[in-house]
């Protein structure tokens, strides 16, 4: 811990933040709870260890609101004005972010809607993923019935699999 993280105090009520963890990440926090400190790298994986915990039908039903109107903040480390961005582009979903300190402030409950966003997107990302699996059928090679130099045989010639909506591209 460095000294600046000694002297961290909650943006929110000005207390002393406490040293905790994270998904054995180190993180500063609130005593009274209004949120926490983290580093941007440590964010990054506390998300990509988490984000596993939230069941399927929870993160696809879950309705990801603000939990509270978010203050503008000072970086509790060095006091500059952190920036407001939306966490990958979800204006409901606002964080607070210092540049300079490379931290970054979640409010109260901000956690836990940031793990459902990245847990409805991950679980997205594989219903899709496993969709365009299911989608690819094999080709027949069928090159000996086509005249060598005809554009079928060179297309059959190169796949061997695909997705039924490229073969509809490539053969009309």
């Amino acid at each position: 811990m460095s000294s600046a993280d000694e002297r961290a105090k909650c943006p929110t009520c000005q207390l002393p933040l406490v040293t905790t963890s994270v998904e054995e990440a180190s993180v500063l926090s609130c005593p009274d709870k209004h949120g926490l400190l983290i580093d941007q790298r440590s964010f990054s994986s506390i998300l990509e260890r988490s984000w596993t915990a939230v069941p399927r039908d929870r993160a696809e039903s879950a309705i990801i609101t603000r939990t509270q109107e978010p203050e503008d903040h000072a970086c509790p480390t060095c006091a500059r004005p952190m920036e407001r961005v939306p966490y990958c582009g979800m204006s409901n979903v606002p964080i607070d972010r210092c540049d300079v300190c490379g931290r970054i402030w979640l409010d109260a409950g901000t956690l836990e809607v940031v793990l459902l966003a990245v847990a409805r997107m991950n679980y997205a990302k594989e219903s899709f993923e496993k969709a365009l699996a299911d989608s690819w059928v094999p080709i027949p090679q069928q090159e000996a019935l086509l005249p060598a130099d005809s554009t079928e045989a060179r297309i059959m010639a190169t796949i061997t699999y695909a997705p039924i909506g490229q073969l509809f591209g490539l053969l009309f």
